[in-house]
């Protein structure tokens, strides 16, 4: 390639050259898979590797986030890049730790139809709790450890689950409508917030297509 690095991001960003966009990106194959291997630690097949092919779409992301007056741009892709395999690894693990406290669970439950459908349910719950910043592991961390409190935010549950206004908030904002909560239940900002991941979760399972789950945990 015969243009500069700096020149050919900015005919790239200026001009949304493809041509260029991708002749760029395969002259940076090396730099993508030493970032990958110093990562993962191993060998990287180009042609077999879910992080090679993230480490791939985070160097374009670089590309079209990259901002010429803060820093030099291989350091900006590398972080991109490690960012994001991160995330992957993070997701991947959340995923394992899920099958495997389901296999834990249920290893004298015969009927394979039915442990089908839950561990289907446990991932698909695992996908929507990325969207209110949950991992089945920081739910673990969180949990309510005094009855009380346990019982105090089931109650804060049935009331989400039941007024369809505060259930619309909490999916649309991402995050305990406090407010709304507060104004018709005898709690504090405090404890709400020291249970917001039980009573999330709680209410997102309730409120959505986990009948299975529903029947193994106390929830109800």
């Amino acid at each position: 390639m015969n243009l500069t690095l700096i020149e050919a991001l900015a005919e790239i960003k200026e001009e949304n050259q493809d041509e260029v966009r991708n002749e760029f990106i395969k002259e940076y194959f090396p730099f993508i898979i030493k970032k990958v291997s110093d990562f993962t630690g191993h060998y990287v097949d180009v042609n077999n590797s879910d992080e090679f092919s993230i480490a791939l779409d985070a160097f374009n992301e670089a590309i079209n986030r990259y901002d010429f007056g803060k820093g030099k741009f291989l350091s900006y892709a590398k972080l991109v890049i490690e960012s994001r395999l991160k995330d992957f690894y993070k997701r991947k693990k959340n995923k394992e730790f899920l099958r495997d406290s389901i296999d834990d669970s249920i290893s004298d439950q015969k009927d394979i139809e039915r442990e089908f459908i839950l561990k289907n349910e446990i991932l698909r719950l695992s996908d929507e709790l990325e969207k209110y910043d949950i991992s089945f592991e920081k739910l673990m961390d969180t949990l309510p450890k005094h009855q009380i409190t346990k019982s105090n935010a089931k109650e804060v549950t049935r009331l989400i689950v039941s007024d369809e206004t505060i259930l619309k908030l909490l999916k649309e904002k991402g995050n305990l409508p406090r407010k709304e909560i507060i104004s018709k239940m005898n709690v504090t900002n405090k404890q709400l917030k020291r249970s917001r991941n039980f009573i999330i979760a709680m209410a997102i399972v309730l409120s959505g297509d986990y009948e299975t789950i529903n029947e193994y945990l106390d929830i109800k």
